[in-house]
C-alpha cells in the first residue's frame, strides 16, 4: 500500500490509538510495526482468527469466576 493511501486513511492515527491501548512496552512496539495487508486470502484468514479469538475470549470471560485453570484450558482447547 502506498504512502499516499496510508496518509488518506490516517493510518498513523489509528496505530497511535491502538498503541495507547497496549499495556506493555512490547505491545506498543508491536503496534508500531503493524502494516496493512492487501492479500485477500490473508485478510480472510486474519479475520477468521480474530473472530475465533473474540469468541474464545468471551467464553473465557463468561467462566472467569471458575478458579480451575484446567477447566479454562480445556475450554480453550475445545474451542479451537
Amino acid at each position: 500500500m502506498n504512502n499516499k493511501t496510508l496518509i488518506k486513511l490516517e493510518f498513523d492515527k489509528i496505530i497511535s490509538m491502538l498503541e495507547n491501548e497496549a499495556s506493555s512496552f512490547r505491545g506498543k512496539q508491536l503496534c508500531r510495526r503493524l502494516k496493512p495487508v492487501t492479500d485477500l486470502t490473508k485478510i480472510d484468514l486474519l479475520q477468521e482468527q480474530t473472530a475465533a479469538t473474540y469468541h474464545l475470549n468471551n467464553r473465557i470471560m463468561l467462566y472467569s469466576s471458575v478458579t480451575s485453570t484446567n477447566f479454562l484450558l480445556t475450554l480453550a482447547c475445545t474451542s479451537i
